[in-house]
This record gives structure tokens, C-alpha cells and sequence, in this order.
């Protein structure tokens, strides 16, 4: 049985809330409906709140899937690479549909050629146009969701090294991760994608957590303090330090993992916490899936029809409101959905 770790879920609220505020306030900015120059809503020198919550995303991603094996050495491939699918495209394919038809209008952008929509069935729409590819990208997933399927693709290989060799490949991962912040940091990189969206630094977080799946416990004191003091350098510093991009996000994201981890049994003492960041976690995907098009449909829809007058935060309260509702609404839709083929089968079995 799996051990239940409370601050996983918690940190995933957190971060979640943070990408969601991100994304209401640049879209915000996008229309001009507040000051487009104001960044310190968001970012500093050092740290940005949307580029450590995606990299804390693919570390507790890793270390999910890390923890949910067990101390099974083997995975059932079949099992493993089906449950994905069902858990992740189903509610992914009925979004796209969704929105295909409430935010697109039926109408498909036709100086795209019609067999792009091929990557909007696998998912890939989001990322490939952060490599400039015209894609029909429907603002489902971002271009995360094309990323993680990558890092669930390759999970079963990457379990096999960390539980034959763990210090090997955190070691060969690490050198790896460092070469290519390297490249960007001097100017030498070859991606046609930035740092933070590169799929081989984001591996590196996930292939992280899954080492911090094994080590996680032996956080201590000393370790939550030095991580406090990383955080706090890295929010006031009032000049940038001088490493690559990529190292400062991960080590920033690194640094609030351990916060929260040694908090752990603090979050043990508060049940009431832990259900409801339980709760928000169960419909979190789907919310996710969800919260972009939301915003997009408030901004567009909504607030050019004087529906909230001037008031931004009424307009945010309206955007998180429906996207927890529309979260839900698809989280039930898509269970339905997954059911659905084996409730038919159990009732052609009843009449025979």
C-alpha cells in the first residue's frame, strides 16, 4: 500500500494557485486591463512564481510516480502505459472538444494545414508551438501537459536505472542538465525553445524527483534552514546572480521542496488541511486543463461586456470560480466516460 505523503498535495495546491494567478494577471496585462509594465506582480531578478511552480509540478510528478511503484522493481508496461492514457487523454480529448467549439466557434484557423490536428489528439499542440511550429493548439494542457507526457513515456526506463543505480544516474542526469543550462546561459544553445520549457532540463526535475522520493525523509533541520535562506535570497536580492536561468529555477524549486517536506509533520497534525488539499488535488488536472480557457472566456467574453465593470479581482474571483466548477464538471464528464464501456459490457452479460 502507498505511504501517504500529506505535503505533496499540499505543495501541488500551492502551486497550482500560483500558475493560475500567473496566467490571470498576464492575460490581464495582455489587454492592457492593468499596467503591462508592472512584472514584480510576478517575477524578480532572481525568481519567477510560474517557472518554480511548473519545475515543483515535474518534481512531484517524478516522485508521484516514484512512490506509487512501491519498492516493485519491475512495471507492467501494459497496465502502466493504459492507465495514463485513460487518466490523462480522456478528460484532455472532451477539454479540446469542449473548447473547440465554445472558444473556436467550430472554426478552424486554415492557413494550418488540417493534419496538424493529429498533435491535438496526442496532446503535443501546446508544446510544439513553443518551438514556433503553427499548431491548431486550443489552450488545453500549454504546452506542460506535451512535456510531462514525454517524461511519463520514458518513466518506465528511468525507474529501472534509479532503483539499479541511483547515484549513477542522478550523477550522469545532473551533468547532463548542467551542460545544456551551460549552452543557454553562454549563448551557444542550438533549442528552438527557451530554458524553462526545455524537455531535457524539465526531465532533469523529474528524473529529481524521483531521487527525492527516496531520500526525502532524511531532510533536516539544517537542510530546511539553508533551503529558507535560498528562498529568501533568491525573492530580495535586489541584483541578479550570476548563474544560468534554468540552475536558478531548479535550485529555487529545489529549495521549496525541502521547506514543505520538512513540514511534513506539521501538515500530519493538520487533518483539516491535508482533506481539503486532498480534495482540490482529486480535480486538480481536470481544473488545470480547464483554468486558461476560462480566463480566456472572462476576458474576452465577459469583461468587454462591462460584466464586472472595472474591477480586476472580481473578474479573477469569476475566472477561479468557473474553472473549479468547470474543473469538476469535467472531472465527472470523463469518469463517466471511463466507466461507461464497462457498465455497457456488465449489462449485456445481465441479459444473457
Amino acid at each position: 500500500m502507498r505511504e501517504k505523503v500529506h505535503f505533496i498535495n499540499v505543495l501541488k495546491v500551492v502551486c497550482f494557485g500560483l500558475i493560475f494567478y500567473y496566467h490571470a494577471i498576464i492575460e490581464a496585462q495582455m489587454r492592457f486591463i492593468i499596467t503591462a509594465s508592472n512584472t514584480s506582480l510576478y517575477m524578480n531578478s532572481n525568481s519567477h512564481i510560474a517557472t518554480c511552480a511548473v519545475a515543483l509540478f515535474f518534481m512531484l510528478s517524478g516522485m508521484g510516480l516514484m512512490l506509487s511503484m512501491g519498492r516493485n522493481d519491475r512495471i507492467d508496461l501494459l497496465a502502466y502505459y493504459k492507465k495514463r492514457v485513460v487518466r490523462i487523454m480522456v478528460p484532455y480529448w472532451i477539454c479540446t472538444l469542449i473548447f473547440f467549439v465554445v472558444l473556436f466557434n467550430c472554426h478552424l484557423n486554415e492557413a494550418i494545414p488540417k493534419w496538424m490536428l493529429i498533435f491535438n489528439v496526442i496532446g503535443m499542440d501546446g508544446y510544439l508551438s513553443m518551438f514556433g511550429i503553427s499548431t491548431m493548439y486550443m489552450c488545453v494542457g500549454e504546452w506542460f501537459l506535451g512535456c510531462l507526457l514525454i517524461m511519463y513515456i520514458f518513466f518506465p526506463l528511468f525507474h529501472r536505472w534509479m532503483k539499479r543505480k541511483p547515484k549513477l544516474f542522478m550523477i550522469i542526469a545532473t551533468a547532463i542538465y548542467l551542460f545544456i543550462s551551460m549552452l543557454y546561459f553562454t549563448g551557444h544553445s542550438f533549442f528552438r525553445t527557451v530554458d524553462f520549457t526545455n524537455v531535457f532540463i524539465k526531465m532533469y526535475e523529474f528524473i529529481l524527483g524521483m531521487y527525492l522520493a527516496t531520500v526525502w525523509k532524511r531532510i533536516e533541520k539544517k537542510h530546511f534552514l539553508m533551503a529558507i535562506i535560498v528562498v529568501l535570497l533568491f525573492w530580495f536580492l535586489p541584483f541578479s546572480v550570476a548563474i544560468p536561468e534554468a540552475v536558478k529555477i531548479t535550485l529555487y524549486a529545489l529549495s521549496v521542496f525541502v521547506v514543505f517536506a520538512y513540514l511534513e509533520s506539521t501538515f500530519e497534525r493538520m487533518p483539516k488541511l491535508c482533506r481539503a488539499s486532498d480534495i482540490c488535488c482529486k480535480y486538480s488536472y481536470e481544473t488545470y486543463l480547464v483554468h486558461h480557457g476560462v480566463i480566456l472566456f472572462v476576458l474576452n467574453k465577459l469583461w468587454p461586456r462591462n460584466w464586472f465593470g472595472t474591477n480586476v479581482i472580481a473578474a479573477i474571483i469569476a475566472q477561479i470560480v468557473l474553472s473549479v466548477i468547470s474543473g469538476v464538471i469535467l472531472y465527472e464528464l470523463s469518469t463517466f466516460c471511463i466507466k461507461l464501456p464497462k457498465t455497457i459490457r456488465k449489462r449485456r452479460r445481465a441479459k444473457k
